[in-house]
Formats: structure tokens, C-alpha cells, sequence
């Protein structure tokens, strides 16, 4: 999928003990987590400038479903 700016975006389930940046820096990806907004943001502007590709793992906390 891509956004509107053409980012092409991903979610992943997580699997336990999973370290994505370290998987992706292994992959030659420039990679960063993030934990705020204020992070978040400043880690996508710099991936937008950056010559190759680059991962930002943002930690979620999934929520039970309501199907009521």
C-alpha cells in the first residue's frame, strides 16, 4: 500500500523477541523506532530525504475488538 504521498506503508504483526530494526538494518535499510509523535514525525521527514529506504517501527498497543 502506499499513502498519500506516495510512501509506501506496512503493518506487521509482531512476533515476540522480534528486533525489526536490527532485521531491517541488516537489509541495508536505514531503520528507527519511535515512541512519540514529536519522533515520529522527525523520523519521517528525514526518510523522505534519505537516498534508500527506510523503516520507522511505531510500537502499538493492539485493542480488543468490540463487536457490540
Amino acid at each position: 500500500d502506499r499513502d498519500v504521498t506516495g510512501v509506501q506503508t506496512c503493518a506487521l504483526p509482531i512476533l515476540p523477541g522480534l528486533d525489526i530494526v536490527s532485521l531491517a538494518k541488516g537489509f541495508g535499510c536505514r531503520a528507527v523506532n519511535v515512541d512519540s509523535t514529536e519522533k515520529l514525525a522527525a523520523a519521517f521527514t528525514e526518510a523522505l530525504q534519505a537516498d534508500g529506504p527506510t523503516v520507522i517501527v511505531v510500537p502499538t498497543q493492539p485493542q480488543a475488538i468490540h463487536l457490540g
